[in-house]
């Protein structure tokens, strides 16, 4: 870890990436039937047939997660539906592309699609599809501001707002139109999708109370599907509002409605957010299950390369360098420094920022009491204020980094550097502008008494031009 500066420490977010394209015997047997009948449907040149065929062979393929091979069979659904003149299956090809679009992060081909839907819906009058095709395009509004940032998540949240509103009004008119659990049933889905919307936007508490609404409905309907995305859009939720005993209970909850209906993607799903929550417990031995089970999953779980098994050593490592700690004598005191450094930095990649906290204070208390160098000092001051930041912890972090800043009374390339991470935790803070400038302009000040120009590069000059886009203060 470079003293002057450390990139913020990321969570390890344990996405399930499967390289192997192994799946359950029942699922390929079941896909294997289906490609029967589907070519059974081309030699009688039943173009409608060969449409349901592909629809369900494309939905098989999403619960796999290999969406590309969905879009595909998707796709063969929309043109086949076309050549038969089936306006309605097309639009709902349409959705179907649209939605593995979404997935794959094609959000304005996703979306195109998802309009099309919606406009022959409209056209046809079909009232179920249009609610369908409202909450799809709210749906893949979401996916995009999950990953947008600043005034564009604002505007797509809100379009996804108004299209599960939108959606909500829908279910009224469908109330003589079409059988009441079903209409409870979209009514719940569009509860949750605007919990959702809430939970991204930071308002906790509202999106809480959307999500228990939406399970509350499903609960009476037995929709299975909804209940378990109920309870683990829950569990994720507490886990943000750092709660994670709250949210292993939730997962509990998932977990118990798939052994009524299975799914590998959901259950490697659930189980991934499982293990985050036992990290967050410090409980590794649940967490070391938890991924595991994963693994397991692995066989009937579609992706692109395998990122759990890192995770799963990672977790190893703690377990095995925890064991190791308590058998060093006291006495090697390098020994136990090292130790408890891995042990944080480890903890801290695998998101289980409670430990890391812990063992970097240990590590601190051990280093001052036997008069480490101010170097040293300097890199655990610097672990424990990154570790609060990302804990959003950020008085605790400013501690840390008004400690360093008194090691370095006279060291200029030092002082430039912490008054430069000062400037990034008034950022994530959220504080006010000036006060982030105030940072910089100290860092600049030491830079000018810096001899080697070339070093505060990655000091200041680049988070300056990504902080103020590009005009440099330097006065």
């Amino acid at each position: 870890r470079a003293l002057a500066f450390k990139p913020k420490a990321v969570v390890l977010k344990l996405i399930i990436n499967f390289s192997t394209h192994r799946m359950s015997t029942s699922l390929r047997h079941e896909i294997d039937e289906l490609k029967k009948r589907r070519k059974k449907a081309q030699n009688e040149n039943d173009l409608l047939e060969e449409a349901k065929i592909c629809n369900q062979l494309g939905g098989l393929s999403s619960q796999c997660g290999d969406h590309q091979q969905a879009l595909q069979y998707h796709q063969y659904e929309l043109s086949l539906s076309e050549a038969v003149g089936d306006r309605l299956g097309a639009a709902v090809a349409h959705r179907r592309v649209g939605e593995c679009e979404c997935e794959l992060g094609n959000y304005e081909s996703a979306l195109s699609h998802q309009e099309e839907h919606l406009r022959v819906a409209e056209e046809l009058g079909d009232q179920t599809e249009v609610q369908r095709a409202l909450t799809t395009l709210g749906r893949t509004y979401l996916h995009q501001a999950d990953r947008g940032k600043g005034d564009e998540t604002d505007q797509l949240l809100r379009k996804a707002g108004t299209a599960f509103l939108k959606s909500l009004d829908v279910c009224d008119k469908l109330v003589r139109a079409v059988p009441e659990r079903e209409v409870l049933s979209m009514r719940s889905r569009s509860y949750l999708n605007l919990g959702l919307v809430y939970e991204i936007r930071g308002d906790y508490k509202s999106a809480r109370e959307f999500m228990q609404k939406a399970l509350g409905i499903v609960k009476e309907l037995g929709d299975t599907d909804t209940v378990f995305r109920c309870h683990l859009d829950l569990g994720s939720l507490r886990l943000k509002e750092n709660h994670p005993s709250e949210a292993v209970s939730c997962f509990h909850e998932a977990l118990a409605v798939l052994k009524k209906k299975p799914n590998p993607q959901q259950m490697a799903d659930t189980l991934r957010e499982m293990a985050k929550a036992y990290l967050l417990l410090s409980d590794f031995e649940a967490a070391k299950d938890c991924l595991k089970k994963v693994c397991r999953c692995a066989q009937n779980v579609l992706g692109e390369g395998e990122t759990v098994g890192y995770s799963l050593r990672a977790v190893c490592k703690v377990m095995k360098y925890r064991k190791e700690v308590e058998e060093v004598g006291m006495d090697r005191v390098n020994d136990r420094l090292q130790l408890l450094e891995k042990l944080g930095d480890l903890c801290c990649n695998l998101g289980a920022y409670p430990s890391a906290i812990h063992y970097y204070e240990q590590q601190l208390s051990l280093a001052e009491a036997h008069g480490a160098e101010p170097e040293a000092l300097s890199k655990v001051y610097y672990s424990l204020a990154s570790t609060h930041t990302d804990c959003k912890h950020f008085s605790e972090a400013m501690t840390y980094h008004e400690r360093e800043l008194k090691l370095w009374e006279r060291r200029p390339l030092e002082l430039c550097s912490t008054w430069s991470n000062i400037a990034r935790l008034h950022e994530a803070a959220g504080r006010d502008k000036s006060e982030v400038q105030k940072a910089y302009h100290t860092a600049i000040q030491c830079a000018k008494e810096v001899n080697s120009p070339e070093d505060l590069v990655p000091l200041v000059v680049q988070p300056l031009i990504v902080w103020n886009s590009g005009a440099i203060p330097w006065t």
